[in-house]
């Protein structure tokens, strides 16, 4: 983008900034660079300004969220690019709905018994998953519904996840917590064969610009989602698509509520669920919107 900047000042050339996230602040918020590190410091005062001067310079902006677009323009006030929004998208080609002897098989093999109810996670277990608060959100709804086994479809478990659970008092339902690492070709029935999702993300100022791609692939495969509250345009997706939960983390009364409404949680997935999101999430969205930012860049003076 740098060198197209110089293109776009020398030649006059269009420049299309697809910047994704806020990842100068992401560096920060993950505790990847610390402020109180002078070559951090640096890099961070640094990156920013080129973040700043690339978004003025561009003539097009992709960015993830509507929620990120007011902060675009305070950060580089000279911007005057327009912004399209790009969500992360799914293939529902790819993640289809389950059906009821599908999920059964699945769950079988996976060790689940006939009539429990599943909790499902999707993905890394890094910087920005709040396995904690997962694990309490399970022990709770298996307090209050007895048959609860939490799914936890990744490749990113380590020893220290499995000293987590020791620590928090859950080595007596270890049992009830499946770990399963899963190719893409596997994780649709997997994801599938669960009744609600979580998507718990570590808030941070960063986060205004995140689409976590896994609420997309729950919902083309008819599992709604319990998620944690700031993150993106994430609260609204899930009031307009009627697609499960906001949870307030830092409120015990909040994550009792959810616990407790779970079955009306899960009641909200199926068929009708994929089809209401596909408009808004599926892969062709994407790929029309891209089609569209070019078709525009190629008429636009």
């Amino acid at each position: 983008m740098q060198v197209g900047c110089m293109l776009k000042q020398l030649f006059g050339v269009k420049t299309l900034f697809d910047m994704r996230g806020l990842w100068v602040d992401e560096r920060v918020d993950g505790g990847i660079w610390r402020s109180e590190k002078p070559v951090d410091h640096l890099a961070y005062k640094t990156y920013k300004i080129i973040e700043r001067n690339l978004l003025s310079c561009a003539t097009y902006v992709i960015a993830l969220t509507e929620r990120v677009i007011p902060e675009l323009h305070r950060l580089s006030p000279s911007m005057a690019a327009p912004v399209a929004v790009i969500p992360c998208c799914a293939d529902f080609d790819h993640f289809a709905v389950s059906s009821e002897s599908e999920k059964a098989q699945t769950r079988a093999a996976v060790g689940i018994p006939s009539g429990a109810r599943v909790i499902s996670y999707l993905g890394s277990l890094g910087t920005w998953y709040m396995l904690d608060d997962m694990l309490r959100l399970f022990a709770e709804a298996h307090q209050k519904w007895g048959n609860v086994h939490l799914l936890l479809i990744t490749r990113d478990w380590k020893p220290e996840h499995e000293a987590l659970i020791m620590s928090m008092g859950l080595a007596s339902l270890r049992d009830q917590i499946h770990i399963q690492p899963a190719t893409r070709t596997e994780v649709p029935g997997l994801l599938g064969c669960s009744d609600v999702m979580l998507s718990f993300i570590k808030p941070a100022y960063s986060k205004i610009a995140s689409s976590p791609t896994k609420l997309a692939e729950a919902f083309a495969v008819g599992v709604p989602a319990i998620s944690n509250k700031g993150i993106g345009d994430v609260d609204e997706l899930t009031k307009r698509l009627d697609a499960g939960a906001i949870v307030d983390l830092n409120n015990t009364q909040s994550v009792t509520d959810i616990v407790n409404r779970l079955d009306d949680i899960a009641a909200k997935g199926g068929e009708d669920l994929r089809q209401r999101s596909r408009p808004l999430l599926g892969l062709e969205v994407a790929t029309d919107t891209y089609r569209r930012v070019y078709q525009d860049l190629e008429f636009t003076e």
